[in-house]
């Protein structure tokens, strides 16, 4: 039996769906992703401090990039053995990890599909993979 992966993410959570012999396997990874960010100096989230502000301003975008980098390349680390891939969820996290997975070709080549979804319970993330698995 092929091990068939659903990926439900989002800026907060990833959550694995495994479909295996044995049965399903849930795992979820918290994501590093820092809320609002202030540095030093910094009054308001809408002010700067004087000339700083743009400086503030790409310290924060970086730090942001860096950070969801770490955590798409943490959720495909989670998922390199398997033979089929599904995302979904309800931001557009799953973009940036669908993007992250074409730059690798075994990964692009195990990827199914990526599918707009809601906020679930894990038992209906496990439905949802379940049935996009065996239509």
């Amino acid at each position: 039996m092929k091990k068939q992966i659903g990926i439900w993410i989002n800026k907060e959570k990833a959550v694995i769906i495994s479909l295996e012999k044995e049965g399903c396997k849930v795992h979820t990874i918290s994501s590093p992703l820092e809320g609002k960010m202030r540095f030093p100096g910094e009054t308001k989230e809408f002010a700067g401090v004087g000339s700083h502000h743009g400086d503030i301003e790409k310290r924060k975008e970086k730090r942001l990039r860096i950070q969801t980098h770490e955590y798409l390349k943490n959720v495909v680390n989670n998922v390199k053995d398997a033979d089929e891939l599904a995302l979904f969820g309800p931001a557009g996290m799953k973009k940036e990890l669908e993007k992250l997975m074409h730059s690798d070709n075994m990964m692009a080549s195990r990827l199914k599909g990526v599918e707009n979804a809601d906020n679930m319970s894990d038992n209906q993330m496990i439905a949802w993979v379940k049935n996009y698995y065996h239509k």
